[in-house]
């Protein structure tokens, strides 16, 4: 879903989301769910953190369920699966 369709964050903060890519809600949860996402999409967009975790929140509630739970904040460990497209050999 389009981030401009949401009429949730300022004209402003979509141009400069924009200008790096993230123009749709999933990209902007999935941003917000990586270490600092939160502090760099402050940043980007010259908003206070407080702000935009409730942008972020207003934005996730209007994923589908089945949006949302494509999006686990939690760690995941990936050492077992190395840097390439193929299951190490056990």
């Amino acid at each position: 879903m389009a981030l401009g369709a949401l009429n949730i964050w300022p004209d402003g903060a979509l141009e400069r989301l924009g200008a790096v890519g993230i123009v749709t809600a999933d990209h902007l949860i999935a941003v917000a769910h990586t270490d600092d996402g939160v502090a760099s999409l402050g940043q980007q967009t010259g908003m206070a953190p407080d702000d935009v975790r409730r942008l972020i929140a207003a934005t996730q509630a209007t994923l589908t369920a089945a949006g949302k739970d494509g999006f686990d904040p939690g760690p995941v460990d990936t050492r077992d699966f190395g840097m390439g497209a193929f299951r190490p050999d056990e």
